[in-house]
Formats: structure tokens, C-alpha cells, sequence
């Protein structure tokens, strides 16, 4: 976990923004996974966005159902 994450994650107003996090995070998935399905094409910008989401909330990958899904795209990608 990078400095930034770690100093983040410490902060003491996160526990009012951790499931407003989980949700946007998950609703941004979701959206990304409608557009693949939509043409049942995955195209390159598709995977660099997957790639881009795993980026950016690798984080939340010590919680469910992040501990579960971001592996799983990995393992796809």
C-alpha cells in the first residue's frame, strides 16, 4: 500500500465515506461490464478501463466483494 493509501486509510472521517466509496466503486464496475456485454466485444479501451478500476481501488481489495471480484478480473485479463 502506497504512503497516500496508508495516510488515507488512517484518516478518522473514513468511516463515513468508506461505503459511499464501496458503492461508487462498485456502480462504476458494473458500468464498465454493461458496456462489454452490450456488443459482446471487449475491446482494448475496455480492458485499459478494467485495468484502470483495479488501479484505482486495489486498496479495497482486503474488503468484500472486492477481495472476491479483483481477483477474478485479473485472472480474466
Amino acid at each position: 500500500m502506497s504512503e497516500n493509501n496508508k495516510q488515507y486509510e488512517e484518516m478518522g472521517y473514513r468511516i463515513y465515506t468508506e461505503k459511499p466509496e464501496f458503492d461508487k466503486a462498485l456502480s462504476t464496475l458494473i458500468g464498465i461490464a454493461q458496456g462489454i456485454t452490450i456488443d459482446k466485444v471487449v475491446e482494448k479501451s475496455e480492458i485499459r478501463e478494467l485495468l484502470n478500476w483495479i488501479s484505482l481501488h486495489s486498496h479495497l481489495e482486503k474488503f468484500q466483494p472486492f477481495s472476491e471480484l479483483i481477483p477474478i478480473i485479473r485472472g480474466i485479463l
